[in-house]
């Protein structure tokens, strides 16, 4: 589907947060997509926590999106 899978959100959200920080309550609410409730996003999240993202990865994806306070971020925040 249009949204990914949960487990794409969940690592999709994962990579944000560990570039950009703490995105809150209303930007799980933007990745649970189709999930019944952002507490069902959550159990997704601590189903993944051992699961490490590969740093190299994670290093490209940051620079991709920009850290904080760079547009996307910005513009994500504006309207999560």
């Amino acid at each position: 589907s249009a949204e990914g899978i949960a487990r794409e959100r969940v690592i999709l959200f994962r990579m944000l947060t560990q570039t950009w920080g703490n995105l809150g309550r209303g930007a799980r609410e933007v990745f649970r997509g189709s999930l019944s409730s952002v507490r069902r996003f959550q159990q997704y999240e601590a189903g993944m926590s051992h699961e490490a993202i590969d740093p190299t990865i994670q290093h490209r994806f940051a620079q991709a999106v920009g850290g904080p306070g760079e547009e996307l971020h910005v513009e994500f925040e504006e309207d999560p």
